[in-house]
């Protein structure tokens, strides 16, 4: 799968932390690339928002996940 771009997903009753998902360029499929797990010292959910918030990646470009 080559990934085009990527989001980030917030907790919903499927899912019950944040990720972020690739979004594939040929089929415009998206699949998780990476699960956020919360550390117990981060008391805040505002701040642990914040934080999820700024993943940043920089995937070289035609970067495929076989």
């Amino acid at each position: 799968m080559k990934i085009e771009s990527y989001c980030i997903f917030s907790p919903d009753s499927y899912q019950k932390q944040f990720s972020v998902h690739g979004i594939s360029a040929d089929t415009d499929l998206v699949m998780p690339l990476i699960y956020l797990q919360r550390p117990n010292w981060i008391k805040d959910d505002g701040v642990w928002e914040q934080i999820c918030d700024s993943v940043n990646l920089s995937l070289p470009k035609d970067f495929e996940v076989r």
